[in-house]
């Protein structure tokens, strides 16, 4: 005679609960503050090398202009002095970009401070989160491992409760 398990289980059985972190709107937060402080420094990384980029064909430019110079069989007094004149607005034009570079150099370290602070800041909270949820399934586990127990006792009653019925209809 096939028997109900129903009966003997506790009447109150929750489903299990779903794991919530409760600082997942900070942590996105954190993620989206990381996000942009990344850009903001590949913003300067990028204005950095638009000054080198810039620095270096100005210095090409010279190196170029010295070349054609010297690579002439004659070289006239005004060739050299418009060489010079070239020479020199480069040479202020570099020196121009020199302290724009410091500038953006000194920036860009504060924004490596940033972003760094922002990494720590996002691993410290994701770490927590895996804490929860470690701590969850833990709990989890725990609760799985008691609705075991109360189904098997229910079970291992239920048949106890069943054999000297069965005993008693011989």
């Amino acid at each position: 005679m096939p028997y109900s398990l129903d009966s003997k289980l506790p009447k109150k059985r929750n489903k299990m609960k779903k794991f919530v972190f409760p600082l997942r709107r900070a942590a996105d937060w954190y993620r989206q503050t990381l996000s942009v402080e990344e850009a903001a420094l590949q913003r300067m990384v990028g204005e950095i090398r638009n000054l080198e980029r810039m620095a270096e064909s100005l210095a090409e430019r010279e190196r170029e202009e010295r070349r054609q110079v010297q690579d002439r069989e004659l070289v006239l007094g005004r060739d050299l002095e418009s060489l010079a004149a070239y020479v020199g607005l480069i040479r202020e034009e570099l020196a121009r970009l020199q302290p724009a570079r410091a500038r953006l150099q000194s920036r860009m370290v504060e924004q490596r401070q940033r972003v760094l602070a922002c990494h720590r800041r996002v691993r410290l909270i994701e770490e927590l989160q895996q804490r929860r949820r470690g701590e969850w399934a833990r709990e989890s586990q725990k609760e799985e491992e008691a609705v075991a127990s109360e189904l098997y006792l229910a079970m291992f009653q239920s048949r106890e409760n069943q054999a000297p019925l069965e005993g008693e209809a011989r």
